[in-house]
C-alpha cells in the first residue's frame, strides 16, 4: 500500500483534528455550538473553517481541486479570521 492511499484513507480524521484546532481557538462556550450547528447561514465559522480544511487536505492529497474554489475557500476563512479579534498569525 502506498502513502497517498493511505493518506486519503485518513482524510476524516485529519481534516476533523484540524477543524478541532480551529474550534480550540474560541472560547469554550463557542466550541459546542461551532460543532453541533451545521447550517453555514447561522453558523458561519463552522461552515468556512470546515470547507478550508477539507480542501486544503485534498491538495495536499494530490487530488484534483481547481485554484480558484481553493483561493476561493482560502480567502472566506483568512477574511473571516481577520475580523475576530486575534492577532495576524493567530488567525492564521
Amino acid at each position: 500500500m502506498n502513502v497517498q492511499k493511505i493518506f486519503r484513507e485518513q482524510r476524516a480524521v485529519i481534516v476533523e483534528g484540524w477543524i478541532n484546532a480551529v474550534y480550540s481557538t474560541y472560547p469554550l462556550q463557542t466550541t459546542g455550538f461551532l460543532r453541533t450547528k451545521n447550517d453555514p447561514f447561522t453558523n458561519p465559522v463552522g461552515d468556512m473553517t470546515k470547507e478550508a480544511a477539507g480542501l486544503i487536505y485534498d491538495v495536499i492529497a494530490g487530488e484534483h481541486v481547481t485554484p480558484q474554489k481553493i483561493k476561493h475557500a482560502l480567502d472566506r476563512f483568512v477574511r473571516l479570521r481577520a475580523v475576530q479579534q486575534y492577532t495576524p498569525s493567530q488567525g492564521l
